[in-house]
């Protein structure tokens, strides 16, 4: 093989050699992309799962709180104590917002207490601080494995979201018109995703039902 040969054949496999390698790094920038969308995919999906749970949570236990306050006060006082835990003005179109906390009794039952939030929400980006949620574990009578999501400050690690629960009366524009026997829950979570403002917001009404022949 001449030396012309030899260097020709050596500069092709030089070039076909860069060629791969180039081929190789766009194939692996492409997968590394991918990656990193389907993982951005998963944990926005993740958050989302996480704050409709919470926003879910926030209904049920001012739910459970009407029913609980039935159960306490029974068929004589029922009427005057169905809202109890989150007192206040009972005429159309007032509202409160408030966190929930969840509490244990010297039995460890637990149970949810409202507390009233005094500080409207900031507007973006700032976050929700007087609003925060956190992730608490070692709870007695739960399992390590287990940690709960609480609104109680200090109480563990802050999380990415924030809950409100608006609590309000209706007016006689609402459908249902205005009454003192029932209430307008708004259970509201937000959150950040990268530098963007997530917000969850479910809503329902509860009235005092219960052995109630109207609701008036």
């Amino acid at each position: 093989m001449s030396s012309t040969q030899f260097h020709h054949q050596r500069g092709v496999s030089l070039i076909e050699t860069l060629v791969a390698l180039f081929i190789l790094a766009l194939g692996i920038t492409a997968a590394l992309s991918l990656l990193g969308y389907v993982s951005g995919i998963t944990a926005g999906t993740k958050n989302r799962i996480i704050a409709t749970n919470l926003a879910r949570e926030g209904i049920e236990a001012v739910r459970n709180i009407r029913d609980s306050n039935w159960l306490f006060y029974g068929e004589g006082g029922a009427r005057d104590h169905w809202n109890d835990g989150w007192e206040g003005d009972e005429n159309p179109g007032a509202k409160r917002e408030y966190k929930l906390v969840l509490q244990a009794d010297l039995n460890q039952q637990f149970s949810y207490r409202l507390v009233e939030i005094l500080l409207p929400a900031p507007n973006p980006p700032l976050p929700d601080e007087e609003a925060r949620v956190y992730l608490r574990s070692g709870i007695v009578g739960l399992p390590e494995t287990a940690p709960v999501y609480t609104q109680a400050e200090g109480e563990g690690e802050p999380s990415i979201y924030s809950r409100r629960l608006i609590i309000s009366y209706p007016t006689e524009t609402d459908a249902g018109g205005a009454g003192n026997n029932i209430v307008n829950v708004d259970s509201i979570v937000t959150w950040y995703e990268r530098g963007i403002a997530k917000k969850i917001e479910l809503s329902t009404k509860l009235s005092d039902w219960w052995q109630r022949s109207d609701h008036s």
